[in-house]
């Protein structure tokens, strides 16, 4: 593959993701559908991992800082619907029942409208002719890149986020780490798939693979925790001073946040050794590639 050809991959690749997110994004504005938004916010990680990877191969043309902005406020509002999304579903997983399960369930829906009305206001607000001027970036910079130097480069930054990684889990297991950890196997994951499709390879593939699962555990811890602090701001809430009602009554919110709390230690004894295996490895993957820690 020539420079051109590999130039001209890289941009189309992240064209593609770009129309993905824009057709979700745009049929979440209708919908409001959970799967159109998570579908929309998936596709801005991998954009957002593709700005990294290129402002370490190409520092002084591309500067990611400039380009999160355009992203950033809709990732975030986003984000935020997603989370309130997953509390519902969960609270179905649960089945608990009750006049403060009733209360809570109000309250998340409440959250999730005025959630949404800012989201969707966003969308109207949002400038597609700033994302287009990325584009005309990355087209730019991607036709002197060749498949050799991207490759290693996508090693060097993967190996560079494993090392991080690593740093952490030796750190205490608080939620601020593991989703710092979590973040940076997605960015791997993203790079990654992306050097896969410019060289097959099945060590990879079983790789991604063993990060896709140490991901999907911290996901499902970190959904839960988001449950937990979701109770904690329903029960601080100035509209749950309905003491009278919660005194008289037995509370199966809180016995569900005892089954929540169980669950959570439950993979938060799974995080370790599948992440702890990814980093291994990565390791053995990259053998010889040594990241420059100052990218």
């Amino acid at each position: 593959m020539t420079k051109k050809e590999t130039g001209e991959f890289l941009f189309r690749y992240y064209q593609k993701r770009v129309a993905s997110f824009l057709a979700s994004l745009y049929k979440a504005s209708i919908t409001c559908d959970d799967k159109d938004i998570h579908k929309a916010r998936v596709d801005v990680k991998k954009i957002f991992a593709m700005f990294y990877l290129f402002e370490m191969v190409l520092p002084r043309l591309f500067k990611k800082e400039e380009h999160y902005p355009t992203l950033k406020e809709i990732f975030d509002h986003s984000g935020k619907i997603r989370e309130i999304q997953i509390n519902l579903g969960l609270l179905e997983k649960y089945s608990e029942v009750g006049p403060d399960m009733v209360l809570f369930r109000e309250f998340l829906v409440n959250e999730e409208n005025k959630q949404t009305r800012i989201f969707i206001a966003g969308i109207k607000k949002f400038d597609e002719k700033t994302l287009k001027q990325t584009g005309k970036a990355i087209k730019s910079i991607t036709r002197g890149i060749s498949r050799k130097k991207f490759l290693a480069d996508a090693g060097i930054f993967i190996r560079s986020r494993t090392k991080r990684v690593a740093k952490y889990l030796k750190k205490e297991n608080s939620p601020e780490n593991i989703h710092k950890i979590r973040r940076h196997l997605k960015s791997m994951i993203a790079i990654a798939n992306l050097s896969l499709t410019l060289k097959p390879d099945e060590r990879l593939k079983l790789l991604i693979k063993n990060m896709d699962q140490a991901e999907g555990i911290i996901g499902e811890w970190h959904d839960k925790i988001v449950l937990l602090e979701s109770i904690g701001h329903f029960r601080s809430d100035t509209g749950m001073k309905k003491k009278e009602l919660l005194q008289k009554i037995p509370a199966p919110l809180m016995d569900m946040e005892a089954r929540i709390q169980e669950d959570c230690s439950g993979f938060m004894e799974q995080i370790k050794p599948a992440t702890e295996k990814v980093v291994t490895e990565v390791i053995s993957y990259y053998a010889g590639s040594e990241p420059d820690e100052k990218k």
